[in-house]
């Protein structure tokens, strides 16, 4: 076997040998080689090359990364507030209901308070006519005892 010599390339010719990395190298054909080899000088860029395309890909890679942990961030920023937004209502709803409570008490007792007076009144109302009664029975003997 040959030792790799810095200047192998018989024919310099552009080489579609790597087709979708965007490098076009030279290669040549050297005599105790089965084939195409490629000269030291453009294995060094085809090196280049291939390292440039993989720092590009995982650079575009990261950025999308970061991307989409701001996303998945200010998504979870959004819950949050949805979150606390709904907490906020429950407690309101539960002070309205307090409060719904405490009227209805006040309702209840309002209107038994009602009652009491409608009987207070009802038994009033039955002094009044014993009183009158009471006074005209008065009024008959006081007229049956003149003097």
């Amino acid at each position: 076997m040959h030792a790799p010599s810095t200047s192998c390339c018989l024919k310099n010719q552009p080489g579609g040998l790597y087709p979708g990395t965007g490098w076009s190298g030279r290669y040549g054909y050297t005599a105790g080689h089965k084939g195409w080899i490629l000269c030291n000088q453009d294995k060094t860029k085809l090196r280049h090359t291939v390292i440039n395309e993989i720092d590009e890909i995982v650079t575009t890679v990261a950025t999308a990364i970061e991307e989409q942990s701001a996303s998945t961030q200010e998504i979870s920023n959004n819950v949050n507030q949805a979150a606390n937004g709904v907490q906020e209502v429950n407690e309101n709803v539960n002070q309205v209901s307090a409060v719904v409570g405490e009227v209805n008490q006040d309702v209840s007792q309002v209107s038994q308070s009602a009652d009491e007076m409608k009987i207070g009144g009802e038994k009033v109302k039955a002094s009044a006519v014993q009183l009158s009664d009471l006074a005209k029975n008065l009024n008959e003997m006081v007229t049956r005892f003149k003097i």
